[in-house]
């Protein structure tokens, strides 16, 4: 119907109608009912193409079309391609409904001819039909579309006939087919998952039987298809019918396994977060904008406890105020994220910030902070810039280590690179040969020995060369385990003195060149693990000191060549231009040193006669091969002899192999030897001989240059022996001239000199201001002509006098070497102090021969003295004498008895006399001692004592103590007697040595408890000129026979017999106080000692035999013995005094002897009387200080004894106390 409007609200049908007259009857029925009749087709070709274009709500179809498509056909065809209902226009309605006409699915049938009735009331039923099922179709649509969308199924479960129905969700849920599965509720459990089935049944029964309105599960079933596990979510609702029972089930399953999924990968993500956030120390917390903390999450709420009500900084950082750069009040401002770094103290790390501002459900602002822990990151970052630096280090050492081709330069700076590519403590490199022994060695290791001599063969290094691996030692424990281990046959224990030196780890690798092992480069660490992760980096340094050694090594022996033969022409030279022997052989090897690799050498020259010498040895120390052991070894040398038979050379590779090998014990560490005879005019006048410390370092090569060598040595030892008596001879002349006491001068004939011994050039300078090479014209005022061909006025020496008044003697000797003398020499003598002297030996020459003469005679002096002072006292002791001739007498016996003391003093002065020690209080004795001054000084000198309340209790003699206090006394009173007297105090006091108290005698610091004796006088003081000689014998200040200068000399005698000490003070025109400091006694205070005469004590009669060589000695002591009431026998020596023995041995009750006499003494006669058993007393009498043999002869049991001359009075009490018992 070309040009008609059609109405869109109307429905719109098409007809399908061949025959004219009916399709138009149709159209006007349907267009007057309010139908819309889009269009009419004869054929079916032609409606198949309009139905497409118009697309109606409905199509009148004739079954019987003209044309190839008849009506069933054409609405086959669009049923295929639309969902428009069909109804059909048929003259037959008797016949079926054929199968075709079914698979069209027909909307209605209109029967031919038409009625209007039918017509309208099948085509609305057809519309409304239509509608309703499309309504229904869209309605399933959206519900299957709905639980397909929300995976969720539904089901009825009819309670009585127990029908379940599924919705197609839920059959896609199980993967069933509805076609292959007969849905019962039995059938409902197999699909659910057999662990959950018994809790699904058990909880829908449950609800049955207990009347609940349903129940909601969650549970697993197995997809029939995929065999897939998955979960749903069920929910159950009971319908009840009007009495209250339950008739149906309704419910739903979802699909929630991607719930559960995500449930589950959340959960594991939440896991993975937490584990992520506890493994790299990420940690949470939120606070506000005062700092406040509200949340902190609890790994650090594990460190830091409760953050309630606590400032981040206080909580974090133990401050009182914010941190400084904090990021917080920028994070507010910007409303930005703000990274920053903070280090947290207390636990020791480094964490980057993200400090991220948002706002709560309050529309306040806070603040997220994410901290992640960096510190392995910036570890990581310092690592990675120590990497650098060693990349950096290792590029400059490589230029470094290339740049010298010099292999002890190189080595060296290999030592003090490693320090910056690898920071170690110690450095160790060791160069080896082809056959693995070690050939030279650097190190920096402090106290240990030499790398040499402490490599094993079983060590680190040896294996590392042989293995060729590198090595990296973690740990060397404190017994030296080696941790890691090195694997198998390598050491387990690193060396000793490597762990002495405090190194926990090292590094070792091989030097190699072209698999070639040129050595062993070592790292020490004091740190353990120092090199844990070094080898990187050590590896190339490794590699670069190889090629620079390869390459030092290579110049080296390049240079080697040339160098010998320089070397050589060096040693020809000093051969010719040097006759010193030492020299020239030193020179000669160090030029061997240069062509031939040795740790010592040495040249040995033979002497006939006499053991081997080495005069020149290198790289030895402390004279190891200059000792006598050295030429006693090399003198027993089976070796040196084997040389000298041969006139071979000697070389071993290792002298350990060799049975007759001997060397010094200073060179244990020689391992190659290499011995070369010197041999001139077909003798062996000596040996070349070098040595190593490594094995097998001498080959043919070394032993033909040392061979070359060796006849350079011999030719110089020969040189040097035609010159040694020419030079030995001038070194003898310059040595005596050093060394003698005079000034010795060599002149030319122009008067310069040439020489000077020390002495002379000072007196050059002195006599006329000249040294060594100056001409001489005059020597003090006489002219130098004078003095070398005048002779002197007196004598043989020529007077010269300075203005200084020093005197000098001068003579002089001409050198002739032709008619006239070349050379002229002088001898110089500096006479000031011996003139000085002189005149002081004339003073007190006489007194010094006196003095000489009775310490040598003492003996025999006291013989007489005794005879003497003993006749003396029988006259005195005789009654009724005239008085003329007792004061006679008393004159003699007064000058005995200072005879007696002269000789005493010279005993004491010398240390020779006899002490009778014994404890003794100072205390009562000064007392004594005081009162004897007090009658002797004059009355204008007053003598004082004070002492104080200790005990002064010392081990002394007092009659040598009483010696010593007086002539102290004496000098005191001669020197203040000038000055018209003074005060002399002596006192007493105990001293402990904290001070420095030193004897001003020996030098010697005072230590202990003494006794101090101070003797102090106002007099005229000591001038300073005779403080250096107050002890010295025969030094006295006073004029020419007014003292013997023996008084200071016997005290120090005397103070040194008592183990004790002396010094002074003193001040001119005050006075001076002498110190005796005497060891003082701990114990009990002994009786007083006084100072008096004791009476003689009579005998009983008894028989003395007494023995004494000289005639009248013996008289005299027999007469006294005879007076004092005794028997004697006599004998003139210890023979006859035996045979008396033999003779009265009963009768006689005492023996006294002399101690010294011919033929036998006293001594041999005490021993051979106790060799008879003799035993009686023996008493001895000795003229000789002889204190040491005497108390000896005590110990052994000798009674008593007394120097001579005895006193009657000391004679009879010693006689008295023997003959009773009493103990000496």
């Amino acid at each position: 119907m070309p040009g008609k409007q059609i109405n869109p609200d109307l429905p719109q049908i098409f007809i399908v109608e061949d025959e004219a007259v009916i399709a138009m009857r149709l159209e006007r029925l349907l267009t007057h009912q309010d139908y819309e009749v889009v269009g009419v087709a004869p054929r079916g070709e032609d409606a198949i193409q309009k139905v497409g274009e118009k697309r109606p709500d409905l199509i009148l179809m004739d079954i019987q079309l003209a044309g190839e498509l008849d009506g069933v056909e054409t609405a086959a065809r669009i049923r295929e391609r639309f969902d428009i209902p069909i109804v059909y226009l048929w003259s037959h309605p008797e016949r079926m409904i054929t199968e075709e006409i079914q698979r069209t699915r027909p909307a209605g049938f209109i029967s031919k001819p038409v009625r209007d009735q039918e017509v309208l009331a099948t085509v609305e039923t057809a519309l409304y039909k239509h509608r309703m099922e499309t309504k229904l179709r869209e309605s399933e649509m959206l519900l299957a579309h709905s639980q397909q969308i929300a995976h969720v199924g539904s089901w009825i479960l009819d309670v009585a006939t127990d029908h379940l129905t599924w919705s197609d969700e839920t059959y896609r849920i199980f993967g069933l087919e509805p076609q292959a599965f007969a849905v019962t509720y039995e059938a409902f459990l197999d699909a659910v998952h057999p662990e959950d089935r018994a809790a699904v049944d058990a909880a829908y029964n449950k609800s049955l039987r207990e009347g609940e309105d349903g129940y909601d599960i969650e549970h697993r079933i197995v997809h029939r298809q995929s065999g897939e596990i998955r979960h749903v979510h069920e929910k159950c609702i009971h319908e009840r019918n009007e009495s209250g029972e339950i008739f149906c089930s309704i419910g739903t399953v979802q699909d929630i396994t991607e719930r559960k999924q995500v449930e589950e990968k959340l959960a594991e993500e939440r896991k993975r977060l937490n584990f992520i956030m506890e493994t790299t120390r990420t940690h949470f917390d939120i606070l506000d904008t005062d700092l406040n903390l509200h949340h902190v999450d609890s790994a650090w709420q594990k460190i830091y406890g409760d953050p309630e009500g606590r400032k981040c900084y206080e909580y974090f950082m133990g401050l009182d105020t914010p941190c400084p750069g904090c990021g917080v009040p920028l994070a507010l401002e910007t409303k930005e994220i703000v990274v920053s770094e903070e280090f947290l103290p207390k636990e020791n790390r480094s964490i980057e910030v993200h400090t991220i501002p948002f706002q709560n459900a309050e529309g306040e602002w806070l603040v997220a902070e994410f901290n992640i822990d960096i510190t392995e990151r910036k570890r990581a970052e310092q690592a990675l810039k120590h990497r650098m630096a060693q990349l950096t280090a290792l590029g400059q050492a490589a230029q470094a280590v290339t740049a010298s081709l010099d292999l002890d330069k190189v080595l060296t700076q290999v030592i003090s690179l490693a320090h910056e590519v690898a920071a170690s403590d110690y450095i160790s490199v060791a160069l080896v040969d082809k056959g693995g022994q070690m050939t030279q060695a650097v190190e920096n290791v402090p106290d240990v020995p030499a790398l040499v001599y402490r490599v094993r063969d079983e060590g680190i290094s040896n294996w590392i060369t042989h293995s060729r691996r590198p090595v990296i030692i973690d740990q060397i424990g404190e017994d030296g385990s080696i941790i890691p281990a090195l694997g198998e046959g390598a050491p387990r224990v690193a060396n000793a003195y490597i762990v002495e030196a405090g190194v926990k780890s090292a590094a070792g690798l091989p030097l190699m060149v072209k698999d070639h092992v040129l050595g062993v480069i070592f790292f020490h660490s004091l740190q353990p693990g120092a090199y844990h992760d070094q080898l990187p980096v050590l590896m190339p340094f490794a590699n670069q000191v190889a090629i620079a050694i390869e390459n030092a090594r290579l110049y080296q022996a390049e240079h080697e060549s040339r160098k010998q033969a320089e070397a050589l022409r060096q040693a020809t030279q000093a051969v010719s231009a040097s006759l010193g022997q030492r020299e020239t052989l030193g020179l000669i090897l160090k030029q061997l040193k240069r062509v031939l690799v040795y740790d010592t050498a040495s040249v040995l020259i033979l002497h006939e006669g006499d053991a081997p010498d080495l005069v020149v040895d290198i790289g030895y120390e402390d004279e190891q091969m200059t000792s006598g052991e050295a030429r006693q070894v090399l003198s027993d040398s089976p070796i040196l002899s084997q040389m000298a038979r041969d006139l071979q050379s000697v070389v071993s590779g290792d002298v350990r192999q060799l049975d007759a090998w001997t060397w010094v014990s200073g060179a244990k560490h020689v391992r190659s030897w290499l011995g070369v005879p010197l041999v001139v005019r077909d003798q062996m006048i000596g040996a070349l001989m070098v040595d190593q410390c490594q094995t097998n370092a001498f080959g043919e090569s070394e032993k033909q240059i040392a061979e070359t060598f060796a006849q350079h040595v011999a030719q110089a030892i020969e040189n040097a022996r035609l010159m040694t008596k020419t030079r030995e001879q001038a070194r003898q002349v310059r040595q005596i001239m050093d060394t003698v006491p005079e000034g010795v001068l060599l002149l030319d004939a122009g008067g310069r000199v040439l020489q000077a011994n020390p002495v002379a050039e000072g007196d050059l300078l002195v006599l006329a201001g000249a040294a060594v090479g100056d001409t001489l014209t005059h020597l003090g005022s006489r002219p130098l002509a004078e003095l070398l061909t005048s002779p002197p006025v007196k004598g043989l020496w020529h007077e010269i006098k300075v203005h200084d008044g020093r005197t000098f003697e001068v003579i002089a000797r001409p050198v002739e070497n032709g008619p006239e003398p070349e050379q002229w020499v002088l001898v110089i003598k500096d006479a000031t102090r011996e003139r000085e002297i002189q005149a002081q030996i004339q003073q007190q020459a006489q007194l010094a021969a006196v003095g000489q003469l009775a310490a040598g005679i003492a003996h025999d002096f006291n013989n007489i003295m005794t005879v003497i002072v003993l006749y003396t006292q029988m006259g005195l002791n005789m009654p009724d004498i005239p008085p003329k001739l007792r004061e006679r007498l008393e004159i003699v016996s007064q000058q005995a008895r200072r005879a007696i003391d002269l000789i005493q003093q010279i005993l004491d002065f010398g240390r020779r006399a006899v002490l009778e020690r014994r404890p003794m209080d100072l205390s009562p004795f000064l007392k004594e001692v005081v009162k004897l001054l007090e009658r002797t000084v004059p009355e204008n000198i007053q003598v004082k004592l004070s002492y104080g309340q200790d005990e002064y209790i010392v081990n002394a003699d007092p009659t040598r103590m009483q010696q010593a206090i007086m002539n102290l006394a004496t000098n005191a009173r001669d020197a203040m007697l000038p000055q018209g007297g003074g005060e002399l105090r002596i006192t007493l006091s105990r001293t402990t040595a904290t001070d420095e108290i030193r004897c001003v005698t020996c030098g010697q610091l005072l230590d202990g408890e003494w006794v101090r004796i101070a003797v102090t006088d106002s007099g005229s003081g000591i001038p300073p000129e005779a403080l250096p000689h107050m002890f010295e014998p025969f030094f006295t200040t006073k004029e020419v026979g007014q003292g013997t200068g023996l008084g200071l000399s016997q005290v120090y005698g005397i103070v040194k017999q008592h183990e004790g000490h002396i010094n002074f003070t003193t001040q001119v025109g005050q006075g001076t106080t002498f110190n005796i400091y005497l060891p003082a006694l701990q114990t009990q205070p002994p009786a007083t000692l006084t100072i008096e005469k004791r009476a003689s004590i009579q005998g009983q009669g008894e028989m003395v035999l007494v023995v004494e060589d000289n005639t009248a000695l013996r008289k005299a002591l027999t007469a006294t013995l005879e007076l004092l009431n005794y028997r004697v026998l006599q004998a003139a020596n210890g023979h006859e005094a035996l045979a008396v023995l033999e003779q009265h041995a009963d009768e006689i009750a005492l023996v006294l002897s002399d101690l010294v006499m011919p033929e036998m003494g006293g001594q041999a006669l005490f021993h051979a009387m106790q060799q008879r058993s003799l035993g009686l007393p023996v008493v001895m009498l000795s003229g000789h200080p002889m204190e040491n043999e005497l108390e000896t002869l005590q110990a052994q049991g000798l009674a008593g004894w007394m120097l001579k001359p005895p006193s009657e009075e000391q004679l009879s009490q010693l006689l008295a106390r023997v003959l009773n018992g009493e103990s000496e």
